[in-house]
């Protein structure tokens, strides 16, 4: 494999099936999914796979793309659940909010509640599926003993107490960092760093949003943080990515879903 995907992180790996690919982390019972443009040189693979914004209703293509998606990791598309993404900091719990928004996840409808991350408690036993899109912002899957988070986190989510939040809900454990924007790629100002209580020295600097939620979930009791260390921006090939593209880039898509009988 190319571009990186060779020497992807333990437990990180590359699955592709009925023309779609996406990378994969069995986290607890849950498989970690995060969905990819493309794959250089497999011609099995179509692409590129744009799955859509959540703020718009998808276009015809997009939701062609979520249903090829669904289909090929083994999911129901009435079980995803999509939010209307505001770079916020407000965690759903799927268990209290059913009238999370079903037509979104195929474009039948715009996302109706408003958030950036999703918790799925264990002990209800719910089959659904969290969502979330990204072009540069970090998905992070927080598990613990009492269930399990996903978050879509951008430097405005990191400078909320969010991952904090997550670890207390689901009762801290492991996190994994998806594909996002690496420092080689990220230059921000300094009302930045500020917010996010780091130093920087100069108008401008680049900004490791991996590194940063790294040393923020191990400071809240995460014992294990594994990140794919794979850049948006650089990666042309395999993500979209607003800070390349600008307004009109796609978005991946970024899910959790329960490993069969398990």
């Amino acid at each position: 494999m190319e571009v990186g995907l060779a020497d992807l992180p333990e437990g990180f790996e590359l699955k592709t099936r009925d023309g779609v690919a996406w990378l994969e982390h069995v986290l607890g019972g849950n498989r970690a999914i995060f969905s990819l443009k493309g794959l250089p040189g497999d011609p099995e693979i179509d692409g590129p796979l744009d799955l859509g914004r959540t703020l718009v209703a998808p276009n015809r293509q997009q939701i062609l793309g979520r249903r090829k998606l669904y289909r090929a990791v083994g999911i129901d598309e009435l079980e995803v659940r999509l939010v209307r993404q505001v770079h916020g900091h407000r965690i759903l719990a799927l268990g209290d909010l059913d009238s999370v928004s079903v037509g979104a996840a195929t474009g039948a409808s715009t996302p109706d509640l408003e958030a950036d991350g999703f918790f799925l408690p264990i002990d209800q036993g719910l089959d659904l599926v969290p969502a979330i899109v990204t072009a540069d912002c970090l998905p992070v899957v927080v598990s613990g003993p009492i269930g399990i988070a996903l978050l879509h986190l951008g430097w405005r989510g990191l400078a909320s107490p969010m991952l904090e939040r997550a670890v207390e809900m689901t009762g801290g454990g492991e996190a994994l960092i998806g594909p996002g924007i690496g420092p080689c790629c990220y230059e921000v100002g300094g009302e930045v760093f500020e917010a996010l209580g780091l130093d920087r020295t100069g108008a401008v600097g680049p900004l490791d949003l991996a590194l940063a939620a790294t040393t923020r979930l191990e400071a809240a009791g995460i014992g294990k943080v594994v990140s794919v260390d794979l850049c948006t921006s650089c990666e042309e090939d395999l993500f979209f990515s607003h800070r390349r593209e600008g307004e009109p880039a796609g978005r991946q898509m970024s899910m959790v879903v329960p490993v069969p009988g398990a």
